[in-house]
């Protein structure tokens, strides 16, 4: 396996963690907010981490597209015309 691949499937695999952490993080605030209960520490880190996979993911998806694949490769090749 090489760079791509390995990237390609931590990339595939991190969509279902925000999907966890989106359902999760909008469950505690709907929770939170119709059952008039405090914000807590768990609800901000829930929060946050849904927050930093989103980051994770768009970062492995921009390093996928203009660092290692050959469709986001070839975009940026001017064919070395004069």
């Amino acid at each position: 396996m090489d760079a791509y691949q390995i990237l390609q499937f931590l990339h595939s695999w991190t969509r279902w963690l925000v999907l966890v952490l989106a359902v999760v993080a909008i469950y505690k605030a709907f929770s939170g907010w119709f059952g008039k209960k405090d914000y807590l520490k768990a609800d901000n880190t829930i929060g946050a981490a849904f927050v930093g996979s989103m980051h994770l993911q768009l970062l492995l998806g921009l390093i996928l597209y203009f660092g290692l694949s050959p469709f986001g490769l070839k975009a940026f090749d001017l064919g070395m015309k004069v």
